[in-house]
């Protein structure tokens, strides 16, 4: 509920600071005093439209702040007509703003948009009262469920169009690699013995004559080495000293026999088939090709050889994940119908009870010839999951039928949208009697009502103000009046005055205690009011 409202330097209020009470609240006042504008700050404070013409002359700004449900919602409105809005002392786009605010309270005067004026709040009204507001949640749930399900469907089948599209290149591709199937480093490898066949001439002719040098000649690097051993070994017997170098000599006519037995196992393991060159200048060639297309080296070609492989199992699996989905949501839509029809036939038997209901309040309050209907319709489109009468009709989160409100508030005018009245008295009187009806079910708490007396008296003002009450039962309601059946009937009776002091317009708000009430009434019922 409302608990505070402050304002300062907004219209002709220079500072004011008011707390609101449970229940019915009445504010009355004269002509001028400022109880419009009273609630003008409070419905500016909560995301309402707001003007230059609301800064106070002479004042570079005006600030309107209201305490709800312990919560502190400000407004700072410049000279310029722009606001800065507040959330508990932290800033808040006016967008965002405007929307944590929009189901706070429910105003209703000439100028107002009321909740229930929104025609799109309809369905929510009749669901509330109807009691199933639980099945359309799960309306809701599978609606979304089918719209996401949908979309990804959709967005897998133009996967596997474009996948399929690409399918046999990748299948040639894979088949192509496979068909070479170049394993790691073979390049290299293959490199190398290329190298050596290219010169196996060379190497043949040079290894043999190093082995005939070294060995086979009678003039050979080992015969002679073997001739200086036997010189040598001659003198270690008269020297010892020698020896060493005898040693060393003899390693060395080893080494000599090694590296000629040697060179000839290198000539022998020499493949000295020519073919092979051919080969292996092929097998390059066709490692070569695969490198230009698959990536520049023999494992960027095996890597994606791999990543085609699963793209090909990808595509076969897109199939099976298509049939899922496909499954899924022929199951969603089969029970969405089933909640929807369910959720319509609640709602025809509803809407008849509920118009009867709101009929009978109107009556209440002195409205006899008013009609009250509520409409039930679909809108038939082709290709809808959403079947009506053996139709397709357009489906959405909470079914497939649209609610409208109709009224006729006067003998022999047709029913038309409740969205089209016109007088603002004539709405808030309407909006009583919905209220009145709907008030278990309606979320907001606070009710604030401009002109609820407009152009009645008499028998009607005493149904209006007894509706009044029964509202506030429930609900917290302030209600500006100028009819004195309608405060007497108020919990609280807060009265506005304006006066002139040291030049400068002073706003007052003053509960009135039950001495006070009752001057202020009798001056309603006589036409004058004497609290300045």
């Amino acid at each position: 509920m409302i608990e505070k409202l402050y304002i300062k330097d907004f219209a002709i209020v220079d500072e004011m600071e008011i707390s609101f009470k449970e229940g019915l609240t009445v504010i009355t006042g004269e002509t001028g005093s400022g109880k419009s504008i009273l609630l003008q700050a409070l419905n500016a404070s909560l995301g309402g439209k707001v003007s230059k013409t609301m800064v106070r002359s002479n004042t570079d700004r005006a600030v309107v702040e209201t305490k709800l449900n312990l919560t502190t919602y400000r407004r700072v409105i410049n000279k310029s007509g722009r606001a800065k809005s507040y959330l508990n002392d932290e800033p808040f786009t006016e967008n965002d703003y405007r929307n944590v605010c929009s189901s706070l309270v429910d105003f209703h005067g000439q100028h107002e948009q009321q909740y229930i004026m929104n025609e799109a709040s309809h369905i929510d009204y009749l669901d509330a009262y109807c009691g199933i507001n639980t099945i359309v949640e799960n309306c809701t749930e599978l609606f979304n469920s089918i719209k996401q399900n949908s979309k990804l469907l959709s967005d897998l089948s133009e996967k596997k169009q474009s996948a399929e599209q690409h399918k046999e290149l990748l299948s040639f591709q894979v088949n192509e690699i496979s068909t070479i199937n170049p394993e790691s480093d073979e390049d290299i490898n293959l490199e190398k013995e290329l190298q050596t066949l290219k010169h196996l001439d060379e190497l043949v002719e040079t290894a043999n004559r190093l082995s005939l040098e070294l060995t086979d000649d009678d003039e050979s690097i080992y015969n002679r080495i073997s001739s200086s051993l036997i010189a040598l070994e001659k003198l270690v017997n008269i020297d010892r000293k020698l020896g060493e170098y005898s040693e060393l000599i003899r390693s060395a006519s080893l080494n000599v026999q090694d590296t000629s037995a040697g060179l000839n196992d290198y000539v022998n393991s020499l493949n000295h088939d020519k073919n092979r060159l051919i080969e292996i200048q092929d097998r390059l060639g066709a490692i070569d090709g695969l490198k230009r297309k698959y990536g520049g080296s023999i494992d960027a070609i095996l890597n994606t050889k791999n990543q085609m492989i699963e793209d090909l199992n990808n595509i076969s699996s897109l199939d099976e994940d298509i049939k899922k989905i496909q499954k899924t949501i022929s199951v969603d839509k089969t029970t969405y119908q089933k909640l929807a029809e369910e959720i319509h036939n609640e709602r025809e038997h509803g809407s008849k009870i509920l118009s009867k209901a709101v009929e009978k309040e109107m009556l209440q309050l002195n409205m006899q010839e008013a009609r009250f209907e509520i409409q039930i319709t679909q809108k038939y489109i082709h290709d809808s999951f959403a079947v009506y009468n053996g139709k397709s009709v357009f489906a959405n989160e909470k079914g497939f039928d649209t609610i409208q409100f109709l009224l006729s508030a006067n003998p022999g005018e047709r029913l038309k949208p409740l969205v089209e009245i016109a007088s603002g008295g004539e709405i808030s009187r309407i909006m009583l009697a919905i209220k009145t009806v709907f008030q278990n079910n309606d979320p907001i708490d606070s009710l604030v009502f401009d002109e609820i007396d407009s152009g009645i008296s008499g028998v009607a003002a005493e149904k209006v103000a007894k509706s009044l009450v029964n509202l506030a039962k429930t609900k917290q309601v302030i209600c500006i009046t100028h009819l004195p059946q309608i405060a007497q009937s108020a919990r609280s009776h807060l009265h506005i005055s304006k006066s002139i002091k040291n030049g400068k317009t002073i706003v007052t708000g003053n509960y009135l205690n039950d001495n006070e009430r009752k001057q202020a009434i009798y001056q309603l019922s006589v036409g004058e009011q004497v609290f300045n």
